[in-house]
């Protein structure tokens, strides 16, 4: 007999099998096998910014890593953020080695700016599970404006011009109305 402890890899599934020979022996004649179900989730993680009572959707592609079906999908927003809706549609099954889209809504309730951190957390009733860190950025409803550079610095010749370039953008959730430069 023999015994062996196998740590497989977040990212490791499938089937798997084992055998053990004398050395020098290849290939060992299979003894046993047994499989790893898995899932995983592109993008890996979410950022996103928003604008207060704005929905904002977007997609994550969840992939199984086994060619056994995964039933009863679900995804949640794990722990839900006050002033803060999360909504996640997924379908109820993922075929064996195929991805499915989970498709997601986020709306900021609040008013006030705010960095939000959450996961999206998708199981199948199989207990196969998988984590996507989000980080959503509520901005105020203000216009923000943003300078690139932060500051202009430039030599000039005495009774010639200088031209400097920069740019002018509003990181704010509301617009800023007309602008003279």
């Amino acid at each position: 007999g023999y015994s062996v402890v196998f740590n497989p890899m977040p990212t490791e599934a499938g089937v798997y099998t084992l055998g053990a020979d004398y050395p020098g022996r290849t290939p060992a004649p299979a003894q046993d096998d047994f499989q790893i179900l898995g899932m995983s989730a592109s993008p890996a993680s979410v950022t996103v910014r928003l604008v207060p009572n704005t929905p904002l959707s977007g997609v994550i592609a969840l992939r199984n890593l086994s060619d056994v079906p995964l039933t009863g999908l679900s995804a949640i927003a794990v722990p839900t953020p006050a002033n803060f809706i999360a909504e996640c549609l997924v379908p109820n099954d993922l075929r064996g080695d195929e991805t499915v889209s989970l498709a997601y809504t986020f709306t900021a309730t609040g008013s006030n700016a705010a960095t939000l951190e959450f996961q999206i957390h998708a199981q199948s009733a199989e207990g196969v599970f998988v984590d996507v860190p989000v980080k959503a950025t509520v901005v105020p409803l203000r216009p923000e404006l943003v300078s690139t550079p932060p500051y202009l610095e430039r030599g000039m010749v005495r009774g010639q011009q200088a031209t400097v370039s920069f740019e002018l953008a509003n990181n704010g959730g509301a617009p800023t109305g007309p602008l003279n430069v």
